[in-house]
């Protein structure tokens, strides 16, 4: 122990070096112990944020793609909700009659009612409406009651039209070798006689029919079939005892053709066949000049073709719900118009508003048509002192009233 003692106290400055640099040592070595420990706390700290920090991002794109995803379902939800319009152009007509309807809805304002076999511009669909242009407005036809009008349903009506207009030449030309035979028969006879033969009286060429004995004007409208829907009208003029043709035209009658008028029922697009008179004018423009009354077109002018109501068959200014004509949805065909006296005792269920007007697209509903320049002139000619009648009938009923 002395000897110890004695080394230490010999080195003692050695030995206080020594335990200086142990001190310090142990420092040092607690020292990065300590750091160590508050570098991996930190890092767990660090850790544990960034971790929160990517559960909240986790957590906040999860609430945005839910959202998102509900945003579009409810998007999806409204696009399915409404119907949709899909563009469509091709050419139409209607397989019967028909509303020609505001907006694609049942319960929608009736611009018009269409006959059989009109044709429509087809603009687009909408669930089961069709969206269509018709004489210059645009509308909704169900699509049950339309059809496409193809190539073969354009050749049949223009040859219908070819076949109307050689049978009303044919007609003429008959009549005329007819006339040409007797003429050639009576100076064979007149030669063959030794004894000269009294003169016959002279036939003058006209309407015989008692129901055209008062008249000095006539509208003859024949057509070659009572299912034709088109025809040939003839203005007539009596001068005296002659009957001279004033104007010709080509003209539509009922799509379905013609019924003689004890048979004729409501909504049938039949004409009413037989002797017609005039009664008054109206129309969407201006009076051209016209002996009648007449009435200019009004947006509340309707016919009412309610069977059984006191206003069945005439003219009123509102409207009277269920069957009826609005006068201002018929721009073209209504511009200038005659009524006939078709029905004027209201007779129920023989249907009404049967007019002499301009030609639309097509076949009527009962009305006859004409173009446009005719339609004038008949307008400013017929003449209420000179009781001007409509003849409507087949040209196989020619010799009934006319010789």
């Amino acid at each position: 122990m002395n000897k110890l003692l004695k080394l230490i106290s010999n080195n003692r400055k050695k030995f206080i070096i020594l335990a200086a640099s142990g001190v310090i040592l142990c420092a040092a070595v607690v020292g990065v112990l300590i750091y160590t420990k508050d570098k991996n706390d930190k890092a767990e700290a660090n850790k544990a944020v960034l971790t929160d920090t990517k559960k909240e991002e986790v957590t906040t794109k999860t609430t945005e793609a839910d959202s998102n995803k509900e945003k579009t379902q409810a998007e999806t939800a409204v696009a399915k909700s409404e119907p949709q319009f899909v563009e469509q152009k091709f050419t139409g007509k209607t397989t019967e009659v028909v509303n020609f309807r505001e907006s694609p809805a049942e319960t929608a304002n009736i611009l018009s009612k269409l006959a059989i076999r009109t044709i429509v511009d087809v603009l687009g669909k909408q669930e089961d409406w069709y969206k269509v242009k018709y004489d210059s407005k645009e509308g909704w036809i169900n699509s049950k009651y339309l059809s496409e009008y193809t190539a073969d349903d354009k050749k049949a009506d223009d040859d219908a039209a070819k076949k109307q207009q050689e049978s009303a030449a044919a007609a003429q030309k008959s009549a005329e070798a007819a006339k040409a035979a007797s003429t050639s028969n009576s100076s064979t006879k007149s030669a063959t006689n030794t004894q000269p033969a009294a003169p016959a009286p002279e036939v003058k060429k006209g309407f015989k029919s008692p129901q055209l004995s008062n008249s000095s004007q006539v509208i003859l409208v024949t057509t070659s079939s009572m299912s034709s829907s088109y025809a040939n009208i003839k203005f007539y003029q009596k001068n005296g005892e002659d009957w001279n043709l004033k104007t010709e035209t080509n003209g539509r009658v009922g799509t379905s053709g013609l019924a003689y008028i004890s048979n004729r029922m409501q909504s049938t697009n039949k004409t009413p066949a037989g002797v017609l008179g005039i009664l008054s004018a109206f129309g969407i423009s201006d009076n051209p000049g016209t002996k009648y009354s007449y009435a200019k077109v009004t947006d509340d002018m309707y016919w009412d073709l309610n069977s059984g109501s006191s206003t069945y068959n005439r003219l009123i200014h509102n409207n009277p719900g269920g069957d009826f004509e609005h006068l201002a949805s018929y721009p073209t065909q209504y511009k200038y118009a005659l009524v006939t006296d078709y029905n004027v005792n209201q007779t129920a269920n023989k249907g009404g508003a049967i007019f002499v007007h301009i030609n639309g697209s097509g076949g009527t509903a009962g009305c006859v048509s004409m173009p446009e320049t005719q339609m004038r002139e008949l307008i400013t000619w017929v003449y209420p002192g000179q009781n001007p009648k409509i003849l409507i009938i087949p040209s196989s009923d020619l010799s009934k009233y006319y010789y």
